[in-house]
């Protein structure tokens, strides 16, 4: 009796351990399925996208569990970033457009002074040549003068002489 109550145990036992490890396989099964593989899955997505810059990625969101939280946590944070990427884009977009109508003002504004320089240096040289004319004509306006004195001076002189040569045939 006491080897048939053992055997009882063994077998007993045996079962037990087969069910005990039937029942920690199902359960493996189950955290791989409901655990692991959607981690595996959101890990390789996270990769994918950091690794290719990609920021459309989105993971795919079942059931209403940590993992699904974990999703969406992700899928607003890459939202945000691919919001905040088209603003960069955007401000870097306007800031080259600014800095391509400064550089055309520069431009336009170098070859403005260019303009003013050479248009001051032909008023210079303009002036220098009306003050040597000026110089000239007042050269020139004394010479007269100094001409016009001295005729005058020789019309009296041949006035006295007509005078007097008048006057002697009278």
């Amino acid at each position: 009796a006491d080897a048939a109550a053992a055997a009882n145990l063994w077998r007993g036992g045996g079962i037990a351990l087969l069910m005990l490890g039937l029942a920690v396989s199902v359960l493996a099964w189950w955290v791989r399925k409901r655990v692991t593989r959607p981690l595996n899955t959101a890990v390789a997505g996270m990769q994918a996208a950091e690794r290719d810059g990609d920021l459309n990625y989105r993971m795919a969101i079942e059931g209403r569990d940590e993992l699904a939280h974990l999703g969406n946590g992700f899928n607003s944070f890459m939202d945000k970033v691919q919001g905040l990427v088209r603003q960069v884009a955007e401000s870097a977009r306007s800031v080259g457009e600014s800095a391509e109508e400064v550089a055309r003002i520069g431009e336009e504004t170098r070859q403005g002074l260019g303009r003013q320089a050479s248009e001051t240096e032909q008023v210079a040289t303009a002036m220098n040549e009306m003050t040597a004319t000026v110089d000239e004509v007042a050269r020139n306006a004394s010479s007269a003068a100094d001409a016009a004195t001295s005729a005058d001076g020789e019309v009296r002189s041949g006035d006295q002489v007509v005078g007097r040569t008048v006057d002697s045939i009278q």
